[in-house]
């Protein structure tokens, strides 16, 4: 058994049995929530890019534009 699942146990070992007989059907319908969260996740299809993308404004001047010109300046080489 792994631990988070021993300790699991061990906290339903140690409820008193009306305890344990309140508890039952909260559990169920905990479980059964995360397992249908899980399985939603699984099965959407996450797109791309996702909607926060592009979300910030971009800095100027735009580097990637004059990446061969600063480059050429950087290292010393005029055309």
């Amino acid at each position: 058994m792994s631990t988070p699942r021993e300790e699991l146990h061990a906290m339903i070992d140690e409820l008193p049995d009306d305890a344990a007989a309140e508890l039952v059907s909260d559990m169920r319908a905990i479980l059964r929530h995360r397992l249908a969260m899980r399985r939603r996740s699984a099965a959407e299809a996450r797109p791309w890019p996702p909607s926060w993308f592009g979300a910030a404004a971009g800095s100027s001047p735009d580097i990637a534009r004059r990446s061969e010109e600063i480059l050429r300046d950087e290292l010393g080489r005029r055309q």
